[in-house]
């Protein structure tokens, strides 16, 4: 009688714990489907690239460009921070722009990741059809400004310009008048130069803001995950 009773204790035992183990099990599907915002900024730990709340992160790779795109958020961790921004001017005109072609679409499009890393472009696209090229490396970022600069890769309409650094000032929302804003580029600072060499009032006081249909969207993880994602949506569209 105690054998048969202990067999019952027994099956009924395994019962439970088979139950227990099959509402456990993990369901990898179910966890990147989840609310992002519960696995990137739980507790709102520092995003670094060693956190396990960011690895594999499917919402990320797809705001990189380029065939390594996976490669480049595995291996420097999670997008913090993405600008874009664009406008239309006629800085290298002379004289009201008696050259013809000198006229240029302005565009920005740049990433800083988990490991401070920071790659983009900006180009000045003239109506001749030539191009003015800056590789991005390096950010200064403000309440709503920022400062982006890098190594110019092809002159466009200026062949002595290449291999110098140029910077730019972009402001979402200016104070006074509320419109965004973009400077011209400033071509003064040495090769090895960087953002932080800049102050926010002096290159605004400095530089030309007079764009066309300016627009700037600068997006920051720090801002919470529903307005990331919402920053996000709206940059890509002009992105």
């Amino acid at each position: 009688m105690a054998s048969w009773k202990y067999f019952c204790f027994a099956a009924l035992w395994l019962v439970h714990v088979t139950a227990r183990a099959e509402e456990d099990e993990f369901d990898i599907m179910e966890y990147l489907e989840k609310d992002s915002s519960a696995r990137l900024m739980k507790n709102k730990e520092p995003i670094v690239p060693s956190s396990p709340y960011h690895e594999e992160d499917p919402i990320v790779v797809e705001h990189i460009e380029g065939e390594r795109a996976a490669h480049v958020v595995k291996s420097k961790g999670p997008v913090t921070k993405k600008i874009v921004a664009n406008g239309s001017h006629s800085h290298f005109c002379q004289d009201g722009g008696e050259k013809p072609g000198c006229e240029a679409m302005f565009s920005l499009v740049m990433w800083k990741f988990a490991d401070q890393d920071v790659k983009g472009k900006m180009e000045n696209k003239f109506r001749s059809g030539k191009t003015m090229k800056v590789n991005v490396d390096c950010l200064k970022l403000g309440m709503n400004a920022a400062i982006v600069g890098g190594v110019v890769t092809e002159g466009g309409e200026m062949k002595d310009i290449e291999n110098k650094r140029a910077y730019a000032m972009v402001i979402n929302g200016d104070a006074e008048t509320g419109e965004d804003q973009i400077s011209g580029l400033s071509l003064s600072g040495p090769i090895d130069g960087s953002c932080d060499d800049y102050d926010f009032d002096d290159f605004k006081k400095d530089s030309y803001f007079d764009m066309s249909q300016a627009y700037v969207k600068l997006c920051n993880r720090r801002d919470g995950e529903e307005t990331w994602l919402d920053c996000l949506s709206s940059a890509k569209k002009v992105a």
